[in-house]
């Protein structure tokens, strides 16, 4: 063989070697973000699961209901002890408070419960509560359709990170003071039933 031969042969399993150690690394690069980018969205989806799985049960305590001796429907959650049915409002703050990993839809929704909640207890002794809960009965168990309805679209989209991070990103925050909530009037009252969610 000619030395000319013998260079270019050498020459091109040099630059054959070049180049796959190249395609190699940047391959290894790629694939390293891939796995980077698919341990976030696990954990995304798993701090979102754990939100839906909080209002999975405030679904579940508004589907019972009981039917009173007058003939009129109230939801379970009005028949427990004082004890439980703030226990129930904290669940329900618990997902509210952590609305960032839900859709705004079911955030707003979920929002809107709390507040009736938290006004119903502050429009009556507890004693009174079951009476209460009979003159929201509709109110409540649409609110919990629509909660529902939405928790199931939220499931067929659960693994879609990124529109939902985007959304999110370009999403309004909701806020309503307690004067928009309880009125001028009522700070009292309503300190009185967010303490009872602490005790």
């Amino acid at each position: 063989m000619n030395s000319e031969t013998v260079l270019a042969v050498l020459s091109s399993s040099f630059l054959t070697a070049l180049l796959t150690s190249v395609a190699s690394v940047l391959i290894q690069t790629y694939l390293r973000k891939i796995d980077y980018e698919d341990e976030y969205y696990k954990q995304v989806i798993g701090k979102r699961l754990k939100v839906y799985e909080f209002i999975e049960k405030q679904i579940a305590l508004l589907k019972s209901s009981v039917l009173d001796n007058d003939k009129q429907m109230y939801h379970t959650i009005f028949a427990f002890s004082e004890k439980e049915y703030y226990e129930f409002q904290q669940n329900l703050f618990a997902s509210v408070s952590n609305n960032m990993w839900i859709s705004d839809e079911t955030s707003r929704r979920l929002i809107k419960l709390n507040l009736l909640l938290l006004n119903i207890g502050k429009d009556c002794e507890f004693e009174g509560l079951k009476e209460v809960g009979k003159a929201h009965y509709k109110e409540i168990a649409l609110l919990r359709d629509e909660i529902e309805k939405l928790y199931r679209k939220d499931m067929l989209e659960l693994h879609k990170v990124r529109p939902f991070l985007e959304r999110r990103a370009s999403s309004e925050p909701v806020f309503q003071s307690v004067d928009e909530v309880f009125g001028p009037d009522s700070i009292e009252g309503s300190a009185k039933i967010l303490f009872k969610l602490w005790d």
